[in-house]
């Protein structure tokens, strides 16, 4: 800019007057002491004050009570106009939160400022031009989006599943400390930034054995508009041969057309839970094993009712019942006892909390012969439901 001292006159730059006033952008003119000379309306309607008021103050005027976009004060070496004087080009881009008198509310600028040189001659500063643009509603929006933000990333960081979210084209834009554990990186800072590349460093199998390829992973599912809760995939890592099983939910991300703009993936490692249950169902099948085979007579009854749940076959060969018949009804019904006032003992000493040892007691067969028995009886849980074996 070149213009003589002071703001360039109207005549000098046809329609200047009516240029800064039609322009949304405050816009102050301060001279070569930093003085404000010249103020537009726009400039007077943002600061609350009139260009009488404004005319004479400089960047400095505690006034403005200015502070940094986190809350810091602004160091007076910094403000725009000033700088760009100082520095002898543009300034731009500077947030500001300037307390405004007339509302007793801060309100927030992006400044920007040039220098304006006397006669062309870059060694005769004549003033400057600052450039004021209200972004409060952008600040403040930007400010509860922060908030918004810090509390996601807090409340990732306190779970113990893995969480990840990606866009619409897999790069991932929030995981957790726990996605990088779970899926045996060191750390968040170690993890890769995008879906395609984990192929190359993780294999990914289904429930059933077989490879998985990249499109039936979690993300990609979800991005085709699936829904998946707690899918099992097993897990190795190429590198290390390390394997595990996760265990998965996912769904799409929708803007509010209902386009998918991304993905959002829950991920646990249930190894140990999985390794618990084979040991289970193992338990289970030795213990079915002996149940079936023992040649003791062995009967499942429910509690309270008495009923029969189950029999073995040593059971079935003692009393002379078969398994059929004696499931749902009670040892009374079924007429095993041949004095029920010892079956009444034994409920009572079982509902005291006692287990049973050795207690020797008539019983009688389909036929009415009787023999003697020596019973063992204790209360356990199936399936939350008191019986007793």
């Amino acid at each position: 800019m070149s213009s003589p001292e002071g703001p360039p006159p109207s005549g000098g730059f046809p329609h200047v007057d009516s240029i800064l006033e039609s322009i949304p952008l405050g816009v102050i003119y301060q001279d070569a002491e930093g003085r404000v000379a010249a103020a537009n309306g726009a400039a007077q309607r943002m600061l609350g004050q009139s260009l009488e008021e404004l005319r004479g103050a400089t960047s400095e005027d505690p006034r403005w009570d200015v502070i940094r976009a986190d809350g810091s004060p602004f160091p007076a070496h910094e403000y725009p106009a000033p700088l760009a004087l100082r520095l002898g080009k543009p300034v731009s881009g500077v947030v500001m939160g300037v307390l405004v008198p007339a509302t007793g509310g801060r309100r927030w600028f992006s400044v920007a400022a040039d220098v304006v040189w006397a006669d062309g001659d870059r060694s005769r500063p004549a003033g400057t031009y600052a450039f004021f643009e209200d972004i409060t509603a952008r600040k403040r929006a930007q400010d509860e989006l922060d908030a918004a933000t810090a509390k996601l990333k807090a409340a990732l960081g306190s779970l113990s599943d893995a969480v990840f979210i990606s866009d619409a084209q897999g790069r991932f834009v929030e995981f957790n400390e726990a996605f990088a554990k779970i899926h045996r990186f060191r750390d968040k800072r170690e993890c890769l930034q995008t879906l395609a590349e984990y192929p190359d460093i993780l294999d990914v199998f289904r429930a059933d054995g077989t490879l998985a390829p990249l499109e039936d992973w979690a993300v990609p599912r979800a991005l085709r508009g699936e829904v998946g809760s707690e899918v099992e995939y097993r897990l190795r890592r190429r590198d290390t041969g390390e394997s595990w099983i996760g265990s998965y939910s996912f769904a799409p991300i929708r803007d509010a057309a209902g386009r998918i703009t991304g993905s959002v993936v829950i991920g646990r490692d249930i190894t140990a839970r999985k390794q618990i249950e084979q040991a289970l169902h193992d338990s289970e099948a030795r213990f079915g094993e002996v149940y079936r085979t023992s040649h003791l007579a062995i009967g499942i009854v429910s509690l309270p009712d008495g009923h029969f749940v189950d029999v073995n076959p040593a059971f079935e060969r003692m009393f002379g019942h078969a398994r059929a018949d004696l499931i749902g009804r009670t040892s009374a019904q079924a007429g095993l006892w041949s004095q029920l006032v010892e079956r009444d003992a034994l409920f009572e000493q079982l509902a005291r909390g006692e287990e049973v040892t050795d207690r020797v007691a008539a019983f009688r067969h389909p036929d009415g012969r009787e023999g003697l028995m020596s019973v063992s009886a204790r209360v356990v849980q199936l399936g939350g439901v008191d019986h007793f074996v």
